[in-house]
């Protein structure tokens, strides 16, 4: 869906591999299994399994949320094995759902980020993502994405991480860099390569009620070039977590 095109619904499809999940011959689309741009409104994403789309060289995701679009319910997905990030969130595009409190998806195995959201000041009407599996299985097993399970970037300040699990991921369990007043609420992040939540140049992170354990890197990193002068990386607050077993820091 793109500009002018409002409350489509995608449902029940399998996009990128067949209805047996044959991923011996997956049938990968070249960019995007989803793309919704250019100001469309209001449509839902829900119960598909989208997997293997996207191209080496070029990139892709599963999902791709782009130009301004807003109010899209992405719930019940599998998004797996594609070759870019899971889901994509970029250039201004606001007040996506990524999985609600009554359902959420799994996304994992994916070559890049699990959640990727890049750009746009959507402090006012944020993104979420809510009650996901990122880099598990349906049984909560190892399924890790390539990089981050959720990188959040280049100024994408405002939005809200609620009640997700994240584990496995090669890179950072949470990685956020240059966007503020982000909020990470009660779930669970353990077993991810790098840090359990990296943060850099991003003022007012308020992470409250998480278990952060047994990561490869630092349970929560604060970093930035003037981290201590008032500028950068204050107000960051951590509150009631459980932050045990990561190999490096607490």
């Amino acid at each position: 869906p793109s500009g002018g095109n409002s409350a489509n619904s995608i449902i029940g499809n399998y996009i990128g591999l067949d209805a047996a999940l044959n991923t011996a011959n997956p049938l990968g689309n070249g960019t995007y299994g989803v793309y919704i741009t250019n100001g469309a409104v209001g449509n839902t994403v829900q119960n598909n399994k989208i997997g293997y789309n996207g191209t080496l060289g070029a990139g892709g995701s599963g999902i791709m949320i782009s130009q301004n679009a807003s109010g899209t319910n992405v719930t019940g997905n599998t998004i797996a094995f594609n070759v870019g990030e899971g889901v994509t969130i970029n250039t201004g595009a606001f007040s996506n759902n990524i999985g609600t409190t009554g359902q959420g998806n799994l996304i994992s195995g994916n070559v890049q980020d699990g959640v990727h959201i890049d750009g746009g000041l959507n402090g006012n009407q944020p993104n979420s993502v809510v009650n996901n599996s990122i880099g598990l299985n349906t049984t909560n097993g190892a399924l890790g994405n390539g990089s981050n399970g959720i990188d959040i970037t280049g100024g994408a300040a405002g939005n809200i991480l609620q009640n997700n699990r994240i584990g496995y991921n090669s890179g950072s369990g949470v990685n956020i860099d240059g966007s503020d007043n982000i909020v990470i609420d009660p779930g669970n992040i353990a077993n991810n390569q790098g840090d359990g939540i990296t943060i850099t140049n991003s003022n007012g992170i308020q992470i409250s009620g998480y278990t952060i354990s047994y990561n490869g890197g630092n349970g929560v990193t604060i970093t930035g070039s003037n981290a201590n002068d008032g500028t950068q990386d204050n107000g960051t607050q951590i509150n009631n977590c459980t932050i045990d077993g990561n190999t490096g820091d607490g």
